[in-house]
């Protein structure tokens, strides 16, 4: 029995992880509907420029959702990814994260347990300096 292909939003930083999440999901058949950035309304954080990620999802055809957090960003979050559910029929959303923070539990996949949306990770356990462990690219080195 085959599985419908998830409704997808790519969590967007506008960096290399999240592109190369993107891609790998299409390639894995994830209808990937919308890219989605939470940022605070200062935008001071850890990603690209807003009005850079806007004209890549101009260049990629998909949407960008902008979602504003605040404390407790938790209920931020949470408010965001049910937003994408609700409005938008996103029953999955992607991320670039490759490995887990020392003792702390992911942050997104939290968020998303009491939504009841799915967490995809593509790029998750690999090696940072490398592509990966198991492409034609890397092994012919």
């Amino acid at each position: 029995m085959t599985h419908p292909a998830p409704n997808a939003a790519v969590l967007w930083t506008g960096g290399k992880d999240s592109a190369l999440a993107l891609h790998e999901a299409r390639q894995d058949g994830c209808r990937v509907r919308c890219l989605v950035t939470f940022a605070p309304p200062e935008a001071d954080f850890l990603a690209h420029p807003i009005p850079f990620m806007k004209l890549q999802a101009e260049a990629l055809a998909l949407p960008h959702v902008l979602w504003p957090v605040r404390e407790p960003f938790d209920e931020s979050y949470e408010a965001g990814l049910h937003w994408l559910k609700a409005t938008m029929g996103i029953d999955t959303v992607i991320t670039g994260d490759i490995a887990e923070v020392a003792g702390q539990p992911n942050w997104i996949r939290e968020r998303s347990r009491p939504v009841g949306m799915n967490v995809l990770t593509p790029l998750w356990g690999r090696d940072r300096l490398g592509c990966c462990s198991d492409c034609s690219r890397c092994n012919s080195r």
